[in-house]
């Protein structure tokens, strides 16, 4: 028992003792369990003005590129993106990370085309090969 507790005493003593004073032997600043502040929201501007959704390498507003049908179509940093279905056009997009998988998709022009799961290659019919 005697043992236990001068192992106990130096571990206490390498980690800085349990010091009340937030920092630890090395004069690091010690992280704690404190609760976050909440996140304030922010009231978007008036109408029009091209701070609003702007980026630090975007800030004139653009038009969007309606009925693109790849991502070719599209200027540079965008993607076409859009919705299961051939009713609907597919538009340029802001570029967002594309998984890694592979997934079979049946294509408007009815090929079975293949790309990642959450940034389909073209426009598409369903997931699955074309039947």
């Amino acid at each position: 028992m005697r043992i236990h507790g001068w192992i106990l005493m130096a571990l206490l003593g390498a980690c800085g003792g349990g010091s009340e004073s937030g920092e630890t032997s090395s004069g690091e600043e010690e992280v704690t369990d404190a609760p976050i502040p909440p996140m304030q929201t922010v009231e978007p501007g008036p109408e029009g003005d091209p701070r609003v959704n702007a980026t630090a390498a975007d800030t004139s507003p653009a038009e969007p590129v309606v009925g693109c049908t790849t991502s070719e179509d599209c200027p540079e940093g965008q993607l076409c993106a859009g919705t299961e279905g051939c009713d609907t056009p597919w538009e340029c997009q802001p570029a967002r990370p594309c998984t890694r998988d592979l997934v079979t998709y049946c294509s408007c022009s009815g090929e079975t085309v293949q790309g990642s799961g959450s940034c389909p290659p073209e426009p598409y019919a369903h997931r699955g090969p074309c039947e």
